[in-house]
């Protein structure tokens, strides 16, 4: 299963790539394995899933990293960004399907299914991540917002203070009337 190119630079660390990259070898694999079995292919073994899968995600890893090294946060290029992401999909999808081909030994046309509901998988797992990381990223932003307040957002502040309204649930012990 492929990463493609992330959004903006710094959006995710290098971490976050190379641990999305392992967990989607792991996954990419055990259903292309599943899908060779499905499709009574010659070779229906994990370890030649595992090499299909790994060149896709190596190339997709170096892809991702290279295209969040070239972006300028400064100057976005909506015309190169299209572009890249444009070739990156197309070369993908020409790439996903030969090595299907080539190491299950079947014709273009199973090929090309067993592809869509490789992709299918890739879909749901790349949701499950990407609501992962807005979770993260809210729960980050939560934390600055909050340290931001007097307080660290515990106490009330201005006209709350004066209507007796807490600033945070289960704070009303910590209210201190004028």
């Amino acid at each position: 299963m492929a990463i493609p190119p992330m959004g903006a630079a710094g959006a995710t660390s290098i971490w976050y790539v190379v641990i999305k990259s392992i967990i989607l070898l792991i996954l990419g694999s055990l259903t292309l394995a599943f899908l060779s079995k499905q499709f009574k292919t010659k070779d229906t073994s994990f370890m030649t899933a595992l090499k299909v899968n790994l060149v896709i995600v190596v190339i997709s890893f170096i892809w991702t990293l290279l295209s969040q090294a070239l972006q300028n946060p400064a100057q976005p290029s909506i015309v190169l960004s299209v572009l890249t992401f444009v070739v990156y999909y197309i070369l993908y999808i020409v790439l996903a399907i030969y090595l299907i081909k080539k190491f299950y030994h079947v014709n273009m046309s199973e090929a090309v299914s067993i592809w869509i509901l490789f992709i299918i998988t890739y879909l749901i797992v790349n949701v499950i991540f990407s609501v992962i990381q807005i979770s993260l990223q809210m729960k980050a932003l939560t934390a600055q917002m909050q340290m931001m307040q007097p307080n660290g957002g515990l106490m009330p502040t201005g006209q709350e203070a004066q209507l007796g309204i807490p600033a945070m649930p289960g704070a009303e012990e910590q209210i201190v009337n004028p």
